[in-house]
């Protein structure tokens, strides 16, 4: 994204992982306690979508393309895993999990 040093391009990745760590926990443990995963898993796709759009879009601002990053990184992360969680939650007994997460 052009900032100076090497090691601060390092440090300026971790705040996007950071809050898809955290968003991620958030979106997991609500969607759990309200049985419902489909509409966390549009809403984290969708935001991701967006953020992707930003930066096609966005080439010359530093600073949206970053929140950008933002967008995508907890778009993604959160999806990936609630889509796991579904899916494992969707499969029968025990050795149909075993059997099924594989396979997936």
């Amino acid at each position: 994204m052009g900032f100076g040093s090497a090691a601060l391009s390092q440090l300026m990745v971790v705040p996007p992982y950071a809050a898809a760590g955290i968003f991620l926990v958030i979106a997991a443990y609500t969607s759990d306690r309200m049985r419902t995963r489909g509409l966390f898993i549009v809403a984290s796709c969708t935001l991701g979508g967006i953020g992707y759009v930003i930066l096609l879009g966005v080439t010359h601002n530093q600073y949206i393309r970053y929140f950008a990053t933002f967008c995508v990184s907890i778009g993604t992360y959160a999806s990936i895993a609630l889509v796991l969680a579904w899916f494992t939650h969707n499969l029968g007994s025990e050795t149909k999990r075993a059997t099924g997460m594989p396979l997936f």
